[in-house]
């Protein structure tokens, strides 16, 4: 199959669901080999000689190739200790972690709407990156609007809770784009078939979690730790 080189930026999506499918993958084809890149910002095809890029905004030219990977659904979690310290019944009585989103994000209209929502909160720590978030939430220093991806062992393992705020979470279409030239190329293909997996597992895990919980448009009408009453 040869080197296929793959961009991303280091949000949640790529640490918490395609690190892991490129593992896999390459594990049933060792004639595969990669080229990763990760970065604050989004990046080129071309200024980078990449053979594809996964990013959260659809963009594409005449010489490359747009797909629709799955969805990514962002989540709040609070650590148990945390939930514990703070005798919350009003949202105003919580801290937030809050991604800061000058440095790029989530662009589609709810997405950011949820967020410009979390930013009239008490917003203690603003990062610009979704792994230093994780850190700070397992510290229990407040809640955090989250990828799932990316906190899924953490709330199956007890280390998070999933939490309600009082409005909704959000999902996020994931999109590859790639040189067009290579369309058709076995690498590029068993590259996209494991990512389009991938999401769609990490879908079905987040259901599972959030079922019984009021969390998520399939779940009965529980909440695990509502924040607002």
């Amino acid at each position: 199959m040869g080197k296929c080189s793959v961009a991303g930026r280091g949000w949640g999506v790529g640490r918490g669901v395609l690190i892991p499918a490129l593992s896999d993958l390459a594990l049933t084809h060792p004639e595969l080999e990669y080229d990763i890149h990760f970065a604050s910002r989004y990046q080129d095809l071309y200024d980078g000689n990449l053979d594809m890029v996964v990013r959260l905004m659809p963009f594409q030219r005449t010489d490359t190739c747009l797909e629709r990977l799955g969805t990514v659904r962002w989540v709040f979690t609070a650590a148990p200790d945390y939930l514990g310290r703070v005798d919350g019944r009003r949202l105003s009585d919580f801290h937030f972690v809050a991604l800061n989103m000058r440095s790029g994000g989530p662009v589609d209209p709810e997405t950011s709407k949820v967020f410009r929502l979390l930013k009239r909160q008490r917003v203690r720590i603003a990062v610009n990156d979704t792994v230093t978030m994780r850190q700070f939430l397992i510290s229990g220093h407040g809640v955090g609007l989250m990828p799932w991806p990316l906190v899924r062992d953490d709330v199956e393992h007890g280390r998070l809770e999933l939490v309600d705020p009082g409005f909704a979470g959000t999902e996020s279409s994931v999109y590859a784009i790639y040189r067009r030239c290579l369309h058709g190329m076995p690498k590029i293909h068993a590259v996209l078939d494991t990512f389009v997996d991938a999401l769609a597992a990490a879908q079905d895990a987040f259901a599972v979690a959030a079922s019984g919980t009021g969390i998520g448009d399939a779940a009965p009408a529980r909440v695990i730790h509502a924040l607002n009453g």
